[in-house]
C-alpha cells in the first residue's frame, strides 16, 4: 500500500469559527425583548424591537431593499389602525386576502406588488410576480438550473403555469408602497417602462449575499437584471463587476458576449447595477470550442508579461491573512505551495490579462452557437489567462459531486505551479463566501497535486 509522504496532511473537512449567536441565547433574548415592550405597541414597532440585536430577518432586508425604505408587516386588518399617524412608506404581508389587499389600498398604498415565496416563506430564495401568466412564465427565467432535479421542477412549473396555473397552493407575499418605488423611478427612466413588473431572487452566500431582481414589462419581456448587494463585501463585488463591464465595453469584439451595462450607481441609499439581459440557452457542463475561443478573444484585449515574483507576493499576503483560521494542516500546505512557485518560477514572467474569475457553467448562456457570459462579480483585469480554464474544471468537478481523477488542459509550462497558486487562492475567496465544500475540495486537489496524481492535457490533445 503507498502512503501519503509526511508532508502531505490527511483530508479533512474545514473547521470554520463560530460566529453566531447559540440558537437557545437568541430565543431567550427574543423573548425577554417581546416581554419588555409594551403590549399596546404598534405591529411594526414590536416587529423591529423583537429582532434580536445586530439582526434582521433576511426576507426583510431583500423586501427593504427593493421598496427603498423600511417595510412594515401587515398581519391582519387590526395593524391597519397604526398607520394613520407616521405611517412607514412601505408595508408587506405575509398572508394577503383581497379584502386585506383592498384594506391596505385604502390606507393610500396604491403601488402593489404581489409575489409567489419560492419554495417557502420561511427560505425564500425567489419571489414571483403574480399578476399574469407572461409575467410568471417569464418569472422563471431568472433561475437556468443546471442540476436535472431543479431542471425537472422548473418544467413542471412551467407547465402548470401554460395550463392555467397563477399560484394557487404557494405561500404569497404583499409588498405595498405609497408611491412608485426609487427602483420603478429608475426603470422608467431607463428604459420608458412606466410599469414594470419584478422578480426577486435572494442569494445563497451570506457574506456575500446580493438581491437580484428580474425587471420585465407586463407582456414578460425580460427588461434586464439589476443587482442590489445586502452585505459590504457583496457591494464591493458588485462595484467591481461595474467597472469591468464598463471597461470590456471599449473592445467590440466582447460586446457580442456580454451584457450591456445601463446603470450602476446610488438609487436611494443602495448601489444598484442595472444590466441588459443575456437570452440564450444554458452553457454547457464540458469544456468546449466556444470555451476556448472566447478566452482567446479575451487574452486579445488585454494581456501582459507578470513577473512570477509579483503574483506570488500577492498570493502570498491573502495566504497569511487567512490561514491562522485554518490550522496548521493548511498552514503547512500554504507554504509549501509558496516554496515551490518561488522556486520554480524564480526569474519567469506570467501570461495575465482579463480573466472572468467565475467561468462556470451556470454563469454562461449559448446563442446561435456563440458563448454569453454573465456575473462578473470576481473578474480581475490582470491575473494569469489560464485560471479561467482552471476555475471550469474544477467547478465542473464540484458541480458534479466528484473527487476523483480529471484532465487539466495544459498550454503553458508554468500551467502546474499556476494550477497551485490558483488553488490557494481559491481558497482565499471561497473562506470569505463561508464555502466550506469548495474549501475541502482545493484540499484534495492541492494533495493530489503534491502526490503527483493530477493529469495534464497537453494542447494538441485538447484541440483534438
Amino acid at each position: 500500500m503507498n502512503h501519503p509522504s509526511p508532508r502531505t496532511p490527511r483530508i479533512e473537512p474545514v473547521p470554520f469559527p463560530k460566529v453566531a449567536w447559540p440558537y437557545r441565547f437568541r430565543l431567550q433574548e427574543r423573548e425577554e425583548v417581546k416581554k419588555s415592550v409594551s403590549s399596546t405597541m404598534p405591529i411594526f414597532e414590536l416587529h423591529a424591537a423583537a429582532q434580536p440585536f445586530g439582526t434582521e430577518s433576511l426576507l426583510t432586508r431583500a423586501l427593504r431593499s427593493f421598496a427603498g425604505s423600511a417595510v412594515c408587516p401587515i398581519r391582519h386588518d387590526k395593524d391597519l389602525t397604526y398607520l394613520d399617524n407616521d405611517a412607514p412608506a412601505a408595508v408587506f404581508s405575509m398572508s394577503p386576502s383581497t379584502k386585506l389587499k383592498m384594506a391596505i389600498r385604502k390606507k393610500g398604498y396604491s403601488q402593489q406588488h404581489a409575489f409567489l415565496a419560492v419554495p417557502s416563506r420561511r427560505v425564500p430564495r425567489w419571489l414571483i410576480p403574480t399578476q399574469n401568466r407572461c409575467a410568471i412564465l417569464a418569472a422563471t427565467q431568472i433561475y437556468e438550473p443546471h442540476k436535472w432535479v431543479m431542471r425537472l421542477l422548473k418544467q413542471s412549473l412551467i407547465g402548470m403555469t401554460r395550463i392555467g396555473w397563477t399560484g394557487w397552493g404557494c405561500p404569497k407575499l404583499l409588498v405595498a408602497t405609497k408611491d412608485m418605488t426609487a427602483l420603478e423611478q429608475l426603470v422608467e427612466a431607463v428604459t420608458s417602462e412606466p410599469a414594470p413588473l419584478f422578480a426577486l431572487s435572494i442569494g445563497r452566500q451570506a457574506a456575500v449575499r446580493k438581491l437580484t431582481i428580474q425587471v420585465m414589462r407586463p407582456t414578460g419581456e425580460i427588461l434586464g437584471y439589476m443587482k442590489l448587494p445586502l452585505t459590504k463585501a457583496a457591494t464591493e463585488r458588485v462595484r467591481n463587476e461595474a467597472r469591468v463591464l464598463q471597461r470590456l465595453w471599449d473592445f467590440p469584439s466582447l460586446r457580442p458576449h456580454i451584457p450591456r451595462l445601463l446603470y450602476a450607481g446610488d438609487c436611494n441609499g443602495t448601489y444598484v447595477l442595472f444590466q441588459r439581459s443575456l437570452q440564450g440557452t444554458r452553457g454547457p457542463t464540458t469544456f468546449t470550442e466556444m470555451h476556448r475561443s472566447f478566452l482567446e478573444k479575451m487574452r486579445a484585449t488585454h494581456t501582459v508579461r507578470v513577473p512570477a515574483r509579483n503574483l506570488i507576493e500577492a498570493v502570498a499576503t491573502k495566504w497569511e491573512a487567512v490561514a491562522p483560521v485554518l490550522g496548521t494542516e493548511w498552514e503547512h500546505l500554504g507554504q509549501e505551495v509558496l516554496r515551490r512557485a518561488n522556486r520554480e518560477l524564480e526569474g519567469r514572467p506570467l501570461r495575465c490579462g482579463v480573466i472572468h474569475g467565475d467561468f462556470a457553467p451556470w454563469n454562461t448562456r449559448v446563442c446561435e452557437r456563440r458563448m454569453l457570459l454573465f456575473d462578473w462579480e470576481s473578474s480581475s483585469w490582470e491575473a494569469p489567462t489560464s485560471w479561467d480554464t482552471f476555475h471550469f474544471h474544477v467547478q465542473t468537478l464540484y458541480f458534479r459531486g466528484r473527487n476523483g481523477a480529471f484532465k487539466m488542459p495544459k498550454r503553458d509550462m508554468n500551467d502546474e505551479i499556476s494550477f497551485m497558486l490558483y488553488l490557494l487562492n481559491a481558497v482565499v475567496q471561497y473562506l470569505a463566501e463561508e464555502n466550506q465544500l469548495a474549501v475541502s475540495l482545493c484540499k484534495t486537489l492541492l494533495i493530489r497535486a503534491f502526490q503527483g496524481k493530477q493529469a495534464w492535457m497537453t494542447d494538441s490533445a485538447v484541440a483534438a
